[in-house]
């Protein structure tokens, strides 16, 4: 059973990837102006300082999807 889970993640992450590859990258501006919204949201949130970076990534990607960009990988520059 696990094997058929890890195997049905994998196909859907390569499955996100070729299809998040047809959107357009964000522009640098849009990216920071989502990271700051979703830093705020953290901190409504009360998200813990170990989990904020990952929360944050989480946030942006749903943002960066909604509007139609490519997902990031991180938020580090």
């Amino acid at each position: 059973m696990k094997k058929l889970i890890s195997l049905f993640v994998i196909t859907m992450t390569m499955f996100n990837a070729i299809a998040d590859s047809d959107k357009p990258v964000a522009p640098a501006e849009v990216i920071e102006e989502i990271k700051i919204e979703c830093e705020a949201y953290a901190k409504d949130d009360q998200v813990k300082p170990e989990d904020q970076k990952s929360y944050v990534l989480i946030c942006v990607n749903e943002e960066l999807e909604a509007r139609g960009y490519q997902s990031i990988e991180s938020l580090d520059n």
